[in-house]
């Protein structure tokens, strides 16, 4: 348990131990808080003031155990209790003047224990309240009174200490003296304004003197106290040591009992769960009992973050605690921030203040590995058609989900594309693998018997390949799958990959022929009216006519038998646009007056778009 220990001036005995005095003229300093003022000579004059001026704006209370001394009929002459602006070496006129005379501005409780009939003092030991160093009674500066000091005794110079004890009320501008136990005055007076012209600080000491009859004049220092303040706030968990003092004789009842170690305790130990509001009941020595409340505000400040943190690798975790708005986090020591985002295996401490109060949390980071396959996918799985394939995704310790399937090892049958697996290993933490299967045809040529072309012309083999991952060799030594031909003869061309193999033949002639063919080199089809199409023109009615186009690959982007049917650079008649770059034609045709003849020509076309 914490505990904080305020220690009010207002409230505590001790303050008047820390309070710096200065005594002045005969005045002696006697210890205990103890001072004599004037000791027991003729012609003394003394005076005591304390440095830590009262404030004229709150309430307080001045409470005095005096001793006037032993000589009644030649005991003189008494003291006055004063409050002034001026400083702390001040020292009035002595005799009558009590030590105060000429002491401006001021105000003071006067304690006379001897008559001065041209001062208008009764015969009793009297108290007054006097302003402005004058001590006249008929005097415009006296404030109130003279009345008997004692309800009960007109001697106040027995020997004994007599309680003094002065109140002042701002909010009434009322000015309260007690002697005895028994209210002696109650006077309004504006302190503030018509006695020091607005000012509220005040200088506040004893003066006493002595003239031609002497006596020991003393006083003690009891209490002197302000109040309790309205709210005090702890943090959760602290405890708090507040209190009044009323002296010796003085008794306390504070309510509730929850949260205090002892209600009757004049400085107890308050450790509320929530927010309390307390009152005490204070009987002092008088017999008199007062109330005075305070309200403990309970601030709840915590930081709760996780104590442990389990990330994968990759990860990363925010903490974000909840904690009132405008509260200050400091996270290891060197971030400032509401939030800490952590990505790292380690520790991380929070430390945090709010309203005064503090807290600090840690927690420890674990990072884990991410799924570790034994079998890492590879870029590519190939095969063959209606081959099985076997994925191994296996890890120690692991889950696995395909897609509703939940075993290590996976088994495709000409599935082509992507299988994917979201493993998850003993530490939770999940991986998506991917694996790309493809699947490979066995080769298969598309090669015509008897091709037929017109002399002074080169003419074109195709392969006619259904797929492009393989590898092709002619009886040339030629390896692609188009040729050019300009010979008379036998062709043939084997195709091979890992799936298998395919060969064929076809024979070549070169005729004469009476119908010639002419093709643009190039061609642009972005619709600006010049150039956009291509097609060959035939320079005679041709029969049998059909045009194919081929890309790099020897695939077959465009073919028509219309001879006027033109090519817009669309690809398998429109279905989308192909690339620029060079595309290989043939044209077959036989003319109307050799329809026995069967012509080709082949070139190439650039397209640019």
């Amino acid at each position: 348990m914490k505990l904080r220990l305020v220690i009010y001036l207002f409230l505590l005995p001790m303050l008047f131990h820390a309070q710096s005095s200065n005594t002045v003229g005969n005045a002696t300093s006697i210890g205990d808080d103890c001072y004599l003022v004037t000791p027991s000579q003729d012609w003394q004059n003394g005076a005591v003031w304390f440095s830590d001026p009262l404030n004229l704006t709150e309430e307080f209370t001045i409470d005095l155990n005096i001793n006037f001394g032993i000589y009644d009929s030649n005991g003189a002459d008494g003291m006055v209790f004063v409050m002034q602006t001026v400083g702390t070496n001040l020292l009035g006129v002595a005799g009558g003047g009590l030590g105060y005379e000429g002491i401006i501005p001021s105000i003071g409780v006067e304690m006379d224990t001897w008559q001065n009939t041209d001062m208008g003092d009764p015969f009793q030991d009297h108290i007054s309240i006097i302003s402005d160093g004058n001590v006249n009674h008929s005097a415009s500066t006296n404030l109130f009174g003279p009345v008997p000091a004692s309800s009960s005794n007109s001697n106040i110079e027995d020997g004994e200490f007599h309680k003094f004890r002065l109140d002042w009320i701002p909010d009434m501008n009322t000015l309260e003296v007690y002697f005895d136990c028994d209210l002696r005055i109650s006077v309004e007076v504006d302190i503030i304004n018509d006695i020091f012209d607005g000012v509220t600080q005040v200088y506040w000491g004893f003066t006493g003197s002595t003239g031609g009859s002497n006596n020991n004049q003393s006083v003690c220092l009891n209490e002197f106290t302000l109040g309790l303040p309205e709210t005090e706030t702890i943090c959760n968990g602290e405890s708090i040591q507040l209190g009044v003092n009323g002296g010796e004789g003085s008794s306390y009842l504070w309510i509730p009992s929850e949260g205090i170690n002892d209600p009757t305790e004049q400085y107890p130990i308050f450790n509320p769960l929530v927010s309390t509001y307390y009152s005490v009941e204070y009987t002092d020595y008088c017999g008199e009992t007062q109330f005075q409340n305070v309200n403990i505000d309970v601030t709840d400040f915590s930081i709760d973050i996780p104590s442990e943190i389990d990330l994968c690798n990759n990860e990363e975790f925010l903490f974000e605690p909840d904690v009132p708005e405008g509260s200050v986090l400091l996270w290891n020591n060197e971030i400032e921030s509401p939030t800490f985002t952590v990505d790292e295996e380690g520790s991380v401490e929070v430390y945090g203040e709010y309203l005064g109060c503090s807290d600090v949390s840690s927690s420890m980071v674990t990072v884990n590995p991410l799924p570790d396959p034994l079998y890492p996918p590879e870029d590519v799985i190939e095969t063959c058609e209606n081959e099985v394939v076997e994925i191994n995704a296996y890890c120690d310790g692991c889950v696995y989900d395909w897609g509703g399937y939940d075993e290590p090892i996976y088994y495709s049958v000409n599935e082509a594309g992507v299988h994917a697996v979201e493993i998850t290993n003993e530490y939770g933490c999940t991986s998506l693998f991917s694996y790309t299967i493809l699947v490979t045809s066995s080769p298969q040529i598309t090669l015509d018997s008897l091709y037929q072309f017109c002399k002074g012309t080169a003419g074109v083999l195709s392969a006619g390949l259904n797929s492009t991952n393989m590898n092709v060799i002619w009886n040339t030594n030629d390896t692609t799958p188009l040729i050019n031909v300009t010979e008379t003869g036998e062709y043939s061309v084997y195709a091979s990959n890992l799936c298998g193999s395919d060969e064929t033949s076809t024979f070549v002639s070169f005729d004469e022929c009476s119908c010639d063919i002419w093709a643009p080199t190039a061609f642009t089809p972005d619709n600006d009216g010049v150039n956009d199409v291509f097609v060959p023109i035939i320079r005679c009615d041709a029969v049998s006519y059909q045009l194919n186009i081929f890309n790099r690959w020897g695939e077959v982007v465009f073919y028509s038998t219309n001879q006027g049917e033109i090519w817009t650079g669309c690809v398998h008649n429109g279905d989308y646009f192909s690339r620029d770059g060079v595309y290989a034609w043939e044209v077959s045709y036989s003319s109307q007056s050799d329809q026995l003849i069967l012509h080709q020509a082949r070139g190439h076309v650039i397209l640019i778009r």
